[in-house]
């Protein structure tokens, strides 16, 4: 994860007690930085929104709401879709 951090693909941060990486969006995504991982841009952004079937609820919670990017992913998702499908507050 800190090695996706250092490339500018997103922020690494402790939030309650659980660790997150949190993803910059597709459209801030580095291509570069992505072929280094062998990543492509499309497949980046075809998995973007995926969640990890792990968290609890009140652990994705608490990501939502101390997500670091948290206005850039709103804009993302309400430009793909018209409507902003995040439960940030």
């Amino acid at each position: 994860m800190i090695h996706l951090q250092e490339s500018g693909l997103g922020t690494f941060q402790q939030v309650q007690r659980s660790d997150f990486f949190f993803k910059v969006t597709p459209a801030a995504a580095n291509t570069e930085a992505l072929a280094n991982f062998g990543i492509s841009l499309e497949e980046y952004a075809a998995h973007f929104r995926k969640t990890d079937d792990g968290l609890t609820d009140s652990q994705r919670e608490a990501a939502i709401e101390n997500h670091p990017h948290g206005d850039a992913y709103d804009e993302y998702l309400t430009s793909q879709s018209g409507i902003i499908q995040s439960d940030r507050r």
